[in-house]
This record gives C-alpha cells, sequence and structure tokens, in this order.
C-alpha cells in the first residue's frame, strides 16, 4: 500500500473487515495522509482545547514553544515572580492606599 510498508495481505484483511490496522499502522497511514488518526477512527477531528484559549493565551503559547529550554525556564521563572505579587492576580482589587504608594 502506498510506500508505507505495510503488507498487501493485511491491507487485504482490512478491506475485507476480517482484521484491523493497530496503531502502528494506523500513526504511518495519519501522517502519510496528514490526517489525525481521529479523523481515521472517527471520522472527525476531536475538538481541540485550544479552541478554548483567548487570542494572547495562543500567542503565549506559540512563543513558548519557539524558546530552548533555557528560555522556557526563564519564562517560567519570571512567571513564578510575577505571580507572586498579588496585584497581578485576576481579582485583585487596587485601593486607594496602594495608588497612593505606586505615585508616591
Amino acid at each position: 500500500m502506498f510506500d508505507l510498508n505495510l503488507p498487501n495481505s493485511a491491507v487485504y484483511e482490512w478491506k475485507k473487515g476480517k482484521a484491523r490496522p493497530g496503531v502502528d499502522a494506523l500513526i504511518k497511514i495519519a501522517e502519510y495522509f496528514s490526517a489525525s488518526t481521529d479523523y481515521l477512527l472517527l471520522g472527525k477531528d476531536a475538538v481541540s482545547k485550544e479552541d478554548d484559549y483567548t487570542k494572547t493565551e495562543r500567542r503565549l503559547i506559540k512563543d513558548f514553544r519557539e524558546l530552548n529550554e533555557n528560555g522556557q525556564e526563564q519564562v517560567l521563572e519570571q512567571m513564578e515572580n510575577i505571580l507572586s505579587r498579588p496585584k497581578y492576580k485576576k481579582g485583585y482589587s487596587f485601593s486607594d492606599t496602594e495608588f497612593s504608594e505606586e505615585i508616591g
């Protein structure tokens, strides 16, 4: 079958419904056709959780993936530093006292 190094006898068995392709064969077929294994098995792609991400979150993930391991560690350290300060967390209320300290 194509150039996937799958035996013709296996493909014949699949066509006749006498056998099903194994995981390795499904992965080879999915890669060959640039499809997901979900598409091969279900006829549709799985819903990505990335659909729930905001534009900013998708950008953060994209940029993070472009960093090498050292760069990713630096980002995580900075994130921990920022998260340790309550004023940067969701739901934080900026008080008048803090405002005077910020501008004073």
